[in-house]
């Protein structure tokens, strides 16, 4: 089957959603597919990107956003060229669309897609919709272009998709739910995939880098922003003892180590920057607990690279169901209610079934799963 995939985040740098759709098309062409991406991130000037390539797929990298406004005026009207080029002369079996990126393919299926009747999937990692009331609850800053532009145009882009797509993935329940909210999609349409790990990369067994050689090591692995909540992290150290401390993985940045600093926790707090994707299971081993404490998420891949790992994680901002061994999900506001929930993993931290991750959560089973969906589409 011909996959033409069209999705923004592509790696390098092995961080946010990147690794999900690589690790997802490599687990595809083992099963005998063949796939070409789209994807963004490239340069606005004639620069090029480094791509991450997976052998026999094409890669095309398109320009990357622009800054408050997003890719609805570089990349996005590229994707509508680069696939009325491979429409003619490649003919794609089917479409799989990840987010926002996706506008103006979804303006032309909305208007055209009575003569154009290749299958089309449009995959939710969140809802655009979801995240700002998220960021508007938070109470966090956003620019005037961002809220006037950026958002409402990437809105648009899921509403749009909802309408057009013949089946719509959501990596969670609750994304789902949110859409059902916010943008009312034909339930019919609905199929719930979860986030997927390579468990070939992250396994329980391997190198650990212990950062700290003493004491009880907490990891945060990933973005550093807002909505991450790793400044409230930051502080619940105050909370616990001593002997717990904190290991940061991601880009620096100043805001957090100036937080650090003024609390007086350097001896407690490491960050160690961004790490490669193929090095980050040795920080998942050497810890004790992985805390993801975000107010809004949609399923994480750093919880599901944790407990590959066979490290237990604390999380908060989703919901997954059923059960997963070694993910305890919380609620708090304050860092003190944070330190509280951290004590009580710490002190009965759980076993993690890793077999159990492997068999549910590996992008090969979640590529077979996706490939009942192409199939009954395609007919």
């Amino acid at each position: 089957m011909k996959i033409l995939r069209i999705i923004y985040d592509w790696p390098p740098p092995y961080d946010g959603l990147a690794p999900a759709p690589y690790a997802l098309t490599k687990s595809q062409v083992a099963l005998g597919n063949e796939v070409k991406v789209v994807c963004g991130g490239g340069s606005l000037i004639f620069k090029k990107r480094q791509t991450a390539d997976i052998k026999n797929v094409k890669i095309t990298r398109l320009p990357r956003t622009l800054r408050f406004i997003g890719p609805f005026f570089t990349t996005s009207p590229l994707v509508l060229l680069i696939y009325w080029y491979n429409k003619l002369f490649w003919h794609p079996d089917i479409i799989h669309g990840h987010g926002h990126i996706t506008l103006w393919f979804n303006f032309y299926k909305y208007f055209l897609g009575w003569l154009d009747r290749t299958p089309y999937i449009l995959h939710f990692h969140n809802t655009a919709a979801g995240r700002e009331a998220g960021v508007v609850k938070s109470g966090d800053k956003v620019s005037i272009p961002t809220r006037l532009i950026e958002w409402p145009l990437h809105k648009l882009a899921d509403y749009l998709g909802c309408l057009v797509a013949d089946k719509l993935v959501f990596v969670s329940e609750d994304t789902a739910k949110e859409a059902g909210v916010y943008y009312g999609p034909d339930p019919a349409k609905i199929f719930v995939l979860e986030n997927g790990v390579d468990t070939s990369l992250f396994t329980a067994e391997g190198v650990k880098k212990e950062i700290f050689k003493t004491g009880k090591t907490l990891l945060y692995q990933g973005a550093l922003t807002k909505r991450k909540r790793v400044d409230v992290l930051i502080l619940a150290l105050k909370f616990l003892p001593t002997d717990v401390k904190l290991v940061i993985v991601g880009k620096k940045n100043a805001t957090l180590e100036n937080l650090v600093k003024a609390e007086d926790l350097e001896d407690r707090v490491k960050f160690v920057g961004y790490v490669p994707n193929e090095e980050t299971p040795t920080y998942f081993r050497g810890v004790a607990l992985c805390v993801s404490p975000a107010s809004y998420e949609g399923f994480p891949k750093v919880v599901l690279e944790s407990l590959a790992c066979g490290t237990p994680v604390l999380a908060s901002g989703f919901h997954v169901s059923p059960a997963v061994s070694g993910l305890r999900l919380v609620n708090f506001t304050t860092a003190e209610e944070l330190s509280k929930e951290i004590s009580q993993s710490l002190s009965g931290l759980s076993e993690v079934d890793v077999d159990t991750i492997k068999k549910r959560f590996d992008w090969s089973v979640l590529a077979f799963k996706l490939q009942k969906i192409y199939e009954d589409l395609v007919g």
